[in-house]
């Protein structure tokens, strides 16, 4: 099945109020479920599925259903492999049990049913369990490590779970879950709310050794919230880690590769001493910090393309005879190595307009070409996001100031309202056209514009 056809038969709640959108009526917080879901990247996907499921636990959901006024979810189509979905195959479904008399009402697959898929032949239940008397032993081994034991009840205010594995280390408790059936998001969400409000450490470990199961969605809820990255054990991290008598790891991360292939991502994998995690990060989810995704990106943004990036940037900001052409020379340099669109051909989605304010969101000051004083930002937005020629890029605007922590310059209800038409009038999203070229001009917003996991691990 295609998805479009996956997703008409999926999205019954076709329209849902935003309880956050501006307006006093309720129909002016009225959203299409394709204006809100088909821009999404899997990245950014993972983070508005957290924040909807979050806001639903704590009492004060953000979606409601138009027809019933309940509140809502976002689930994907089906379960199993996901190398390739995203937003356009995700829907909102009610809740189990709020539905009964609404006829948007979800019909799908119960969650337990799917967490009793198993995989390869071999029952996740005999993995786990040999992966998990690993992880003890590697555990045991290792003398900074104290009071390590297998599912012992934790207890707090949020009541008590009982992890695969739990110890102590650096004066903290730790827990350990390995993850390698399709546990589902509010369970996800569940467990790390519960030991981050516990002031335990938390760690998800998966098997290193099998790609295809990163491309499961449960896994993917869990290593995009955690930046691009999470930790395995094999054999061969438990032989080091016995021989040497100090925790190994395999830390897998998600990171940009270009080569003959094109610009793509890449799952790399390090195995790491505990000496090399970072077991403070303020989430409670130890990280290795050696491999990270932006970081990596900003070398390439930095180095190979640093000059034609600085030349477009200036060459947008400018109003004179040369500054389009000079623009064109800048962004072929660019598009010709990645294989986006080159300047000419790219000429109707107006690129010198659009980089130009995309990099004012970016640096919070004027940097477009505009007649607009430079303190009038809000003007400068309002502006491009009304002009019909600009809406395509209303998306690619949204991920720029979100990445570089200014959403606030796009919250006035003036704007918020132009965003949600734009959106709603369902434009090609240039997020994914240009995404090689942003990521190397934007190069913070380059984690949230990866188009899904990748098929790949290589070790380095």
């Amino acid at each position: 099945m295609n998805r479009e056809r996956r997703r008409e038969m999926l999205r019954s709640v076709e329209v849902v109020e935003d309880v956050d959108a501006p307006g006093s009526y309720r129909r002016e917080r009225l959203r299409a479920a394709t204006s809100l879901l088909d821009p999404l990247t899997a990245p950014m996907l993972t983070q508005f599925r957290y924040e909807v499921r979050t806001r639903y636990s704590n009492g004060d959901p953000r979606f409601l259903c138009w027809k019933c006024g309940r509140p809502v979810y976002v689930s994907l189509s089906g379960a199993g492999n996901a190398d390739d979905r995203d937003g356009r195959d995700a829907y909102f479904g009610h809740h189990a049990g709020t539905a009964e008399d609404c006829e948007w009402g979800t019909v799908g697959q119960n969650p337990r049913d799917i967490d009793a898929i198993k995989y390869g032949g071999v029952t996740e239940g005999e993995q786990h369990k040999s992966l998990k008397n690993s992880l003890a032993l590697m555990l045991e081994a290792d003398l900074d490590f104290g009071d390590i034991d297998i599912e012992r009840i934790v207890k707090c205010q949020l009541g008590l779970r009982r992890p695969d594995v739990s110890a102590r280390f650096l004066d903290r408790e730790i827990a350990f879950d390995l993850q390698l059936a399709t546990t589902q998001l509010p369970e996800i969400v569940a467990r790390q709310n519960f030991y981050e409000q516990s002031r335990i450490r938390y760690v998800w470990v998966t098997d290193s050794n099998d790609p295809r199961r990163l491309t499961l969605q449960a896994f993917q809820d869990i290593y995009w919230e955690n930046g691009g990255q999470i930790f395995a054990i094999d054999s061969q991290a438990k032989a080091i880690s016995l021989e040497k008598r100090i925790l190994h790891l395999w830390a897998l991360t998600v990171m940009p590769r270009l080569d003959s292939n094109g610009w793509r991502t890449v799952w790399e994998r390090r195995l790491v001493s505990r000496n090399e995690i970072d077991w403070s990060t303020p989430s409670g989810r130890p990280r290795f910090p050696g491999a990270d995704f932006g970081i990596a990106v900003r070398r390439f943004s930095e180095g190979q393309f640093a000059n034609p990036r600085r030349r477009l940037i200036d060459a947008v900001g400018r109003d004179d005879r040369t500054s389009e052409r000079d623009a064109a020379r800048a962004w072929n340099e660019i598009a010709g190595t990645l294989g986006v669109p080159r300047w000419r051909e790219a000429l109707p989605d107006k690129p010198f307009k659009a980089i130009g304010v995309l990099a004012t969101a970016a640096a919070r000051k004027k940097m477009d070409s505009s007649s607009f004083q430079p303190e009038r930002l809000t003007a400068i937005f309002n502006n491009f996001l009304e002009m019909e020629q600009y809406r395509v890029w209303t998306s690619a605007l949204q991920v720029v100031a979100k990445s570089h922590e200014n959403e606030d310059l796009l919250d006035r209800d003036s704007s918020r309202r132009k965003i949600t038409r734009n959106l709603d009038e369902g434009h090609t999203d240039l997020n994914r056209r240009y995404a090689p070229l942003l990521d190397i001009v934007f190069p913070n917003s380059a984690f949230l514009r990866v188009h899904g996991p990748p098929s790949e691990i290589k070790d380095t």
